[in-house]
């Protein structure tokens, strides 16, 4: 299975999991959109830290996606970029 350590045993895994059952205090408002912007890569890496956060706090928060594209280091802004 993709993401688990060599021997790692998947076995004891749920066939689904859908985390807003699980976490219904975590379901996000709304998408964000980059619009013309060249950012999905910002709001992609956004929805999946606030998701992190609340599943850990059960507190829902709201992240700035211009602080994290104005932050970003090697990033080109609305020319693109890469969550790595």
């Amino acid at each position: 299975m993709p993401g688990c350590k060599s021997g790692e045993s998947t076995d004891e895994l749920p066939e689904v999991f859908d985390w807003r059952k699980e976490h219904p205090e975590c379901e996000q408002a709304q998408v964000k959109q980059p619009e013309d912007c060249g950012a999905a890569y910002v709001y992609s890496t956004l929805s999946t830290m606030q998701d992190h956060i609340c599943q850990a706090t059960s507190h829902t928060v709201q992240l700035s996606g211009q602080e994290l594209l104005d932050c970003a280091k090697g990033a080109r802004g609305c020319k693109g970029g890469s969550v790595n």
